[in-house]
């Protein structure tokens, strides 16, 4: 890196930080923080400002420099995500947004405001409605590889087949743990793991998945996936464990079972 880059700006102690967690930054401390994006002496590439007490008036007044790759906003009172697509910028290649108090997202004009270089999000921990969650995935770019939507308490069974639906098919990473869902659910799921064809990690530990609805999404895991995590749910007896043995995953090199209830036979036919 050249002189004057610096990949997270820090300011001193006393003063507002773009790396910040459990402060309070108020109008003010933006400013401060906007005359230090404007500096010529500094190329920032990664802003974290978690829990800094942000509301949306906080974010908008954000003036972030056009070099940001990473921002992360997780544990703020932002609510509207819509409000915050207004300032990213378009070399925007993360944006972290969990238990952000995210509600709602005005499907529309500016949901087409996603930075066209976006690759992952994460939206995990916020009661965000899951109808709104299903028309977000229409408006992700194409370039789009990594989705957090853990712990998003979603409980209709028909829009969640929606989310499962809409996936971006170069999906990489899917993380949905601590979400339950239905057969039904299960089986949109699964149908689309059949188009994810890059997927690499799958992250649905806590699910409340019963034995069938587990063996109908490993039953179509693409080749390609290499970390599996089904901590916690009901695998076992049969079904599920049976599938696992018999699916072919030969890039899978991180595969977690933990409270699962499979017994020893189990585990040694996926040896």
């Amino acid at each position: 890196m050249a002189p004057g880059d610096a990949a997270i700006l820090e300011l001193a102690d006393t003063q507002p930080s773009s790396t910040c967690g459990k402060k309070r930054i108020t109008l003010d401390g933006i400013a401060v923080l906007n005359r230090a994006f404007a500096s010529p002496k500094q190329r920032v590439l990664y802003v974290s400002l978690l829990c800094c007490d942000l509301d949306v008036a906080r974010v908008r007044a954000l003036r972030l420099p056009p070099t940001v790759q990473r921002l992360d906003l997780s544990g703020n009172r932002i609510a509207q995500f819509e409000q915050v697509l207004s300032v990213l910028p378009a070399s925007l290649t993360e944006l972290g947004m969990r238990s952000a108090g995210i509600t709602s997202v005005a499907i529309g004009e500016h949901t087409t405001q996603f930075p066209p270089a976006l690759k992952a999000l994460t939206l995990a921990y916020n009661p965000l409605d899951v109808q709104l969650a299903a028309a977000l995935m229409d408006c992700l770019p194409e370039s789009f590889e990594c989705l957090d939507l853990a712990g998003s308490s979603h409980k209709n069974t028909l829009a969640t087949r929606a989310v499962f639906a809409r996936l971006p098919a170069g999906l990489v990473s899917f993380k949905y743990e601590i979400n339950a869902f239905s057969l039904e659910a299960a089986e949109a799921l699964a149908l689309r793991l059949t188009c994810l064809r890059g997927l690499r990690t799958l992250q649905l530990h806590n699910c409340d998945m019963l034995p069938a609805r587990a063996a109908v999404v490993i039953a179509a895991l693409p080749d390609t996936l290499a970390e599996l995590n089904l901590n916690g749910n009901l695998v076992h007896p049969h079904g599920a464990s049976s599938a696992l043995a018999s699916r072919q995953l030969p890039q899978l090199t991180n595969l977690q079972l933990a409270s699962t209830r499979m017994g020893a036979a189990d585990l040694e036919d996926l040896a």
